[in-house]
């Protein structure tokens, strides 16, 4: 569950599509534990990103996201 943050405590970073990569964001909270990241993957290509790894304990961990950005990866 993603945390409230207001928007100084929040920055995002959105990478659009690309003919090799899906679209994908990272989101920034330098207020929260110190700093986390949550990292999403639109896999769809229509707005329906998808947490695929964060720094937050607790949340989902996975040190091999960026590699789901590829178009080519086979979930």
């Amino acid at each position: 569950m993603l945390p409230p943050g207001g928007n100084d405590s929040i920055d995002i970073e959105r990478f659009p599509s690309t003919p090799n990569e899906n679209p994908y964001e990272i989101w920034y909270y330098y207020d929260l534990e110190g700093g986390v990241e949550f990292d999403f993957v639109d896999f769809s290509g229509f707005g329906d990103y998808k947490l695929v790894n964060s720094t937050k304990r607790g949340e989902i961990t996975d040190p091999r996201w960026r590699s789901y950005v590829r178009k080519d990866y086979i979930r």
